[in-house]
């Protein structure tokens, strides 16, 4: 009986050291999910952080690149506004006329530009390419071809190699 009682007792022995290990392992693991959610929450908000300061830095150079292009725009407005004078100059008032006319529209879009931000901006021209497609890319294309007009006049041509130093023996 001695023996029944022993092995009894060992197993109740196993059984208690099965459920205290079954209780560690299921600590262990709460813990370990603990451990992966405090994680998980800490690389979302440095995402979160990251992605910010990239938005504020792209707007930040958004904005630099609508004020860079707003004083080309005054640059080109002047020189249309003085092509307007000359050709008052030549008695070609209708072209003269023309020419104000596009002038006053440029200045007016220029002050727009400098009034509101980026994000309205894209949102205007976006609300404007959906309700007149065609008129949007028609003026998009004059739009590009005036800028690299402009452009092109403003840019210094490149220096030839001078051709009359070579002596001719």
């Amino acid at each position: 009986m001695a023996s029944t009682a022993e092995s009894q007792n060992l197993s109740e022995q196993q059984d208690q050291t099965g459920r205290s290990l079954g209780e560690r392992a299921r600590q262990e693991t709460e813990a370990a999910r603990q451990e992966l959610r405090h994680a998980g929450e800490a690389i979302r908000s440095e995402a979160q952080g990251i992605a910010s300061a990239v938005r504020n830095k792209a707007m930040d150079g958004m904005e630099s690149g609508k004020s860079a292009l707003a004083d080309s725009l005054d640059d080109f407005t002047a020189a249309i506004r003085k092509a307007s004078d000359e050709l008052d100059e030549r008695d070609q008032q209708s072209a003269a006329s023309l020419a104000r006319e596009a002038a006053s529209g440029l200045e007016h879009v220029t002050q727009a530009m400098k009034d509101r931000s980026v994000q309205d901006l894209a949102g205007s021209i976006s609300a404007f390419a959906r309700e007149r497609p065609t008129m949007f890319l028609i003026g998009a294309a004059l739009a590009g071809i005036a800028l690299g007009r402009f452009a092109r006049a403003h840019t210094p041509e490149p220096q030839a190699a001078d051709q009359g130093d070579y002596n001719d023996y």
